[in-house]
This record gives structure tokens, C-alpha cells and sequence, in this order.
């Protein structure tokens, strides 16, 4: 599984977008522009040799993410004509390009509602933690019970959101889940306290 993306890399990608669009207006389009034109085959390569003084791996990363994405895929359409750093053509979208191009967007499609199911259980699982926590008042061996199992579900939608694009969103969202674990981690604590002295 590749690694995923930090917020902090996640600013210095989209800040090597703002540069690379400033650099070379007439291939990469601002963020927000409406369009996009496909790249020439090896652009990366002609960015190196014309910026050197550009931390090379944000470079790669930030032309991933310029193509990626609904406008860079509707751009990838086999005749198009691909450009260069400076907007000259450079060769064309093959068929094999606009298939492949696809695949990759009905990829990114799928992550991302898999992402807004997992997002919305994470949020069905939260809720009910939160409201087994108020009500849970008695200790007894069913509540020791249930509040393992609220502990398990618990831990299950912080370790969900590890597997979910790393945005500010879901790090509130881990931020949320940890003192919902701890207090549940206490309550089992004081629970299992006495039976093991």
C-alpha cells in the first residue's frame, strides 16, 4: 500500500502547483482555471533541466497531482495535441493515453465515494460511542463487556481514518475519537481495577 499523504506535503504539493503554474503559464494552468491541456510525455523531465533549483520529488508529485482529476481527464482525448513547457506542441493523446487516462479517473472516482462511505460510517460509529459513553452509568460485567466493545469500535474508526486521504477534516475527526478512546480506556480501567488487586 503506497504511503499516504501528510497535510504538510500535501501544502508544499499544492504550493510547487502555484510555481510550476507561475513558471510556465502555458502548460500548467492555475489552480481554478477551467481547463487543462495535456502534458507532453516527459514534461517532468524539461521541468528538471529548466528548474533545477526545484526540490525535484515535490516537482514529480505536483505534476501527479496536476494530472489528476476530472479536467485533466477530459483533456486526455485521443487527437488532442499535447504541449510543452512553453505551449509549442508536442506530440499527440494516443487512443491507449485517453484509455488508460480513464481508468485512471474511474480509479479516482471510486476512492473517493469509497471515501464518503467511510466517512459516513465513521461518523454513524462516533455517534454511537458517544451515545453508549452518556449512557452507560452502572459497573457491571455487561457494561465492562459492552464498553470493550465500544473501546473496539472506537479504535476501529480512529484506525479508518488512517485509510482515508489525510486532510485537515479527518485529522479533527482523529482529534475527536482520542478522548472518546481514553475515556473509555478509564472507564474499563476503574472497571477491571478492583479484580485485579
Amino acid at each position: 500500500m503506497p504511503k499516504k499523504t501528510t497535510f504538510a506535503e500535501r501544502e508544499k504539493i499544492q504550493a510547487m502547483r502555484i510555481v510550476l503554474s507561475r513558471r510556465f503559464p502555458a502548460a500548467f494552468m492555475a489552480k481554478g482555471h477551467p481547463t487543462k491541456l495535456p502534458l507532453k510525455v516527459g514534461i517532468r523531465d524539461d521541468v528538471f533541466a529548466a528548474a533545477p533549483d526545484l526540490n525535484k520529488e515535490f516537482v514529480r508529485r505536483a505534476i501527479g497531482d496536476y494530472c489528476t482529476g476530472p479536467k485533466y481527464a477530459r483533456a486526455m482525448k485521443a487527437g488532442v495535441v499535447r504541449v510543452d513547457l512553453n505551449g509549442s506542441a508536442a506530440g499527440t493523446v494516443t487512443e491507449k493515453d485517453e484509455h488508460y487516462n480513464d481508468w485512471r479517473e474511474e480509479r479516482r472516482k471510486e476512492r473517493s465515494r469509497q471515501y464518503q462511505r467511510d466517512r459516513a460510517s465513521l461518523t454513524q460509529i462516533k455517534a454511537q460511542v458517544v451515545e453508549e459513553i452518556t449512557r452507560s452509568t452502572k459497573s457491571t460485567d455487561r457494561n465492562l463487556e459492552k464498553l470493550k466493545a465500544d473501546l473496539d469500535e472506537a479504535r476501529s474508526a480512529y484506525e479508518l481514518t488512517r485509510f482515508t486521504d489525510s486532510t485537515a477534516r479527518m485529522i479533527k475527526e482523529q482529534e475527536e475519537l482520542r478522548p472518546i478512546i481514553a475515556d473509555l480506556e478509564k472507564r474499563i480501567a476503574e472497571l477491571e481495577g478492583p479484580q485485579n488487586v
